[in-house]
């Protein structure tokens, strides 16, 4: 079994034991509410966790964050455990399942609900705790300080369980994973930190209009948030437009540039890279060849390496990624003079692009070489020749060790 499937397999086994465990949750919680009451409560608060999932954050990956923690902290503490739990679930299966922007599948959207289930639950017996410190002195700093710790656990929860989620799903590193998803958020989940703290120490005066009101707000500004990304994720759309009108003039490219976008950022991690260079490797890794748009092939159907030029040239003119025209323009020059660049964030992010579009024009044009075995070969001394060089394609290896032909091309959603 191919590293590729084996990850399939555990992400598969993961989110069927997350909607497991959600559902041993959700049974517990309906027997408590049916004993002691509270359906009203649930129902509610089961409404307003819809409305947190309609306004799910799409990241620029594509990926759907869903950020409750202004009400899953707020409810923690004010209600009791079964209301919180059946809540999130009726709110989950309402706003998760029925989002028309969520593009998962039933399964994975299912999970998502558990795993919301599942940092709840593990959370009861410290809010019981927290719960009786508010009641006790809501006005001290101590039970404020005690509310606002509180908070961020929920939100470091989240945040982790998510992040182990995505980490299955991509076979990636999990602390990678996790400031790659925070980043973005970090702000957004701030916010709800600090408005699921007001909610507690407000409720006793102002009841549900007050929980109600602050709610509203902050989605108000997880919304103002998502409209942002969504610009963005317009410009990453572009950005597919220009690459997919460079593949066209030329047979066989295909996908190429998603597939050294997929195996360069595979390959920065395995490096360390922060994820702001990330993003920067991805995006000049998906425009390294649009220098070829109108550039004409010689008789051997080769086209001059000035495209690489000529792309950093278009590429500093659109400001979204003008930041990464360097990288556009060197990939094509030597390795060695590439590995000599004193800005050793700039050499390893140019290098990173010339060995996976490398790569993916050796793996792609014979049959019978293999991803590893392409590294392995001849065709990659140059890189040997230097420290940096030999670090790139060595973290290359580890990403596609386990790797056939046929995986490689699935990354740039072809095959043969």
């Amino acid at each position: 079994m191919s590293r590729a499937r084996f990850a399939h397999a555990t992400y598969t086994a993961y989110m069927l034991l997350v909607v497991l465990i959600g559902l041993v949750a959700l049974v517990s919680a309906s027997r408590e509410v049916l004993t002691d009451g509270g359906w009203a409560i649930s129902l509610s608060l089961g409404a307003l966790w819809a409305l947190t999932a309609f306004l799910g954050v799409r990241l620029g990956r594509g990926d759907m964050v869903y950020i409750d923690a202004s009400l899953g902290l707020s409810a923690l503490v004010l209600f009791t455990p079964g209301q919180v739990v059946l809540a999130s679930a009726i709110g989950g299966l309402a706003g998760v399942l029925l989002n028309p922007r969520e593009r998962s599948s039933i399964l994975e959207r299912c999970s998502e609900i558990g795993r919301k289930i599942l940092v709840l639950a593990t959370l009861v017996p410290l809010a019981g705790v927290v719960a009786t410190t508010s009641k006790t002195g809501l006005g001290t700093i101590g039970a404020q300080a005690t509310l606002l710790g509180f908070g961020f656990l929920y939100a470091a929860s989240d945040l982790l369980t998510a992040a182990f989620s995505q980490s299955l799903r991509r076979g990636s590193n999990l602390l990678l994973e996790l400031v790659r998803l925070a980043r973005p958020i970090a702000v957004i989940y701030l916010g709800h930190i600090t408005t699921g703290v007001v909610i507690v120490l407000l409720f006793d005066s102002l009841g549900y209009v007050g929980l109600l009101v602050m709610i509203t707000l902050v989605l108000m500004m997880q919304n103002s948030f998502n409209l942002l990304l969504r610009i963005k994720t317009a410009y990453q759309e572009t950005i597919q437009a220009l690459v997919h009108a460079s593949e066209l003039q030329l047979p066989g490219e295909a996908g190429h540039a998603r597939r050294v976008a997929e195996m360069a950022t595979h390959a920065g991690r395995q490096l360390g890279l922060s994820s702001e260079n990330l993003e920067l490797v991805g995006y000049a890794a998906l425009l390294h060849d649009i220098g070829k748009i109108g550039v004409k092939a010689d008789a051997e159907g080769a086209i001059s390496s000035e495209h690489a030029q000529i792309g950093a040239d278009i590429v500093a003119q659109i400001p979204f990624v003008d930041s990464v025209a360097p990288i556009v323009g060197m990939h094509e020059r030597p390795t060695q003079c590439i590995a000599t660049i004193s800005d050793t964030s700039l050499s390893t992010a140019v290098l990173l692009v010339k060995a996976s579009s490398r790569l993916d024009r050796a793996v792609s044009a014979n049959v019978g070489t293999g991803p590893l075995q392409a590294i392995d070969s001849p065709f990659f001394d140059d890189f040997r020749e230097s420290p940096l060089g030999t670090r790139v394609i060595n973290a290359l290896a580890l990403v596609v060790r386990d790797w056939t032909r046929q995986d490689l091309l699935q990354l740039g959603g072809t095959s043969e």
